[in-house]
Parts: structure tokens; sequence; C-alpha cells
């Protein structure tokens, strides 16, 4: 489990480490012998993206999505990303940077079959808040995400931005969400993996925990969520 991401104090953004934290436990868990790309929709300066991009393994991609210079896209102002500070960064703090490919678009326009169907190993989704956006970009995260990949969706509990909310309502109570299925929920992102693994997902969260509050992360409950039982996720003070 990887537990130092020595970028975190020089790049800017939003983001409790322990998120980054028990995503590097799930890669080792599950994903520690799996070839895999990775992609975040929404990076903003890529202070998570990078952190992915540190668990991602060697000739992996790492695919940044977003809309960039094109604010207009950027319709509920959720962060304007740039990208030449973003690159900056990855140049600075990247694994190896050569294997990050930005992609300047609105997520609504993002083509799965371009990206590869099933390839990824960890999707983070940060993009634009709207409901609508939330939506779509969890049928993407769906369609792209491995059989063992984690999918991973920000703002969750940010009142701020109640579309993220609404929009998994939506997509995990109307049917559209078919093997992708939420696990645990903390640090204001909501955990999510394939349906056919989720018990063994949960089941060693638990069977872990030593691990996880080696690292400031306690698994404290069971708590419902559109009808799923997750992991209530909190940092150890």
């Amino acid at each position: 489990m990887k537990t130092t991401f020595r970028h975190l104090p020089q790049v800017k953004g939003w983001l409790n480490e322990n998120a980054l934290l028990f995503t590097s436990f799930y890669k080792e868990c599950f994903l520690r012998s799996e070839v895999f790309d990775s992609l975040e929709i929404g990076v903003f300066h890529g202070k998570f993206f990078i952190g992915i991009e540190n668990l991602t393994p060697a000739y992996g991609r790492c695919i940044a999505i977003d809309c960039f210079s094109h604010q207009e896209s950027n319709i509920d102002g959720a962060g304007k990303g740039d990208l030449t500070i973003f690159t900056d960064n990855c140049q600075q703090f990247a694994t190896d940077p050569k294997r990050v490919f930005s992609i300047e678009i609105d997520s609504l326009n993002i083509n799965t079959n371009e990206l590869g169907p099933g390839r990824f190993g960890i999707i983070s989704i940060d993009g634009c808040h709207t409901q609508f956006h939330t939506v779509n970009d969890l049928g993407v995260a769906k369609d792209l995400m491995s059989q063992k990949g984690v999918v991973i969706l920000d703002d969750i509990t940010n009142q701020d931005w109640m579309g993220v909310v609404s929009g998994a309502a939506q997509f995990f109570s109307s049917g559209q969400n078919g093997h992708l299925v939420p696990f645990a929920i903390g640090f204001n992102k909501l955990f999510c993996c394939h349906t056919e693994f989720r018990d063994e997902v949960t089941q060693i969260i638990y069977e872990q925990a030593e691990i996880l509050l080696a690292n400031q992360i306690r698994p404290t409950k069971w708590t419902e969520f559109l009808g799923y039982q997750i992991v209530s996720l909190h940092s150890v003070m």
C-alpha cells in the first residue's frame, strides 16, 4: 500500500488525503497484479489525478479529461481547470509524465469505445456537478471500468453541489447502473465496484481494518445509501 504522495503539499485542490490512501488500499488488495489504465473526469490542477497516476502500473495509460480552456462547458463553475498548471504538475510529480494524456472536452462528449471499455482500474469522477453530468459520467465509468476496478465519485456529501447526489440517486435507483454498485462512503467520496466483487471488497475492508487504522482510516459502520448497505469510512483524529 502506497502511503506517501510527495505532490500533495505542492498541488492546489480540494482533497482529504485519506481518500487517496483508501484508493491505494483498494489497488493493493484488488488490482495489485492487474494491468490497467486510469482516468479522471475533472482534474483541476491534478491533486487527485497525480495520486492515481502514482498508483497506476507501468505502461498503464493515465487519461485526464477536463474542459480546461472551454469554460463555457463548465456550466456550474465547479473548479476552473488550467491545462498549463496541470501539465507542469504532472511533469514534476507523475511517475511517468509521458503516459499522461489530457483530453480537453466536455465529459458529455466522451467516446468510450475510443478510450477502451473494460480497461480502467481506477476512475475518478469530479467533473461538472450537475445531475445530468453525474448520471452521464457514472455511465461512462460503468462502461470503462475493469472487472475489479474502482469508481470514485467526488462531492457526494457536499451541500454546495447537490447535483452529484441527485445524479447518483437517479443512476443507482433507475437500473442504469448495471454492474456498478457502491460499497463505501467517506472523505466526501462514494466508492463503487463491480457487483460481482462487492461482498469480497467489503469483507476485506473489515478483515484488513488494522492496515487502514495504521493509515488513520476507520471503517465505522454499515449505512444505507439508495437501498445499498455500504461501509462508512472516517478519518482517525
